[in-house]
């Protein structure tokens, strides 16, 4: 969403190779989630391809049928 930096500052980015996850834990923020259909291959849709890593701690939206739900990353596999 923001890195939280000026115009015109400077910023040094690495690049840096994770593991390939197995397991994701995610809390929805809404009951909205709960309500969809098919809620975990709506999140697979969702995101697959927009994201590429997940972070412990970090929330995530996802757009479904012009609804944003939001979502809190709990545990990943194989590391946090």
């Amino acid at each position: 969403r923001s890195l939280g930096i000026s115009d015109g500052s400077q910023l040094l980015v690495e690049t840096a190779e994770l593991p390939r996850g197995t397991f994701a834990k995610l809390q929805p923020l809404s009951e909205e989630f709960a309500t969809l259909e098919d809620p975990k291959g709506t999140l697979e849709h969702a995101i697959s391809g927009v994201y590429t890593t997940l972070t412990k701690g970090d929330s995530i939206v996802i757009s479904h049928n012009g609804q944003e739900l939001e979502l809190f990353v709990v545990e990943l596999q194989p590391a946090d």
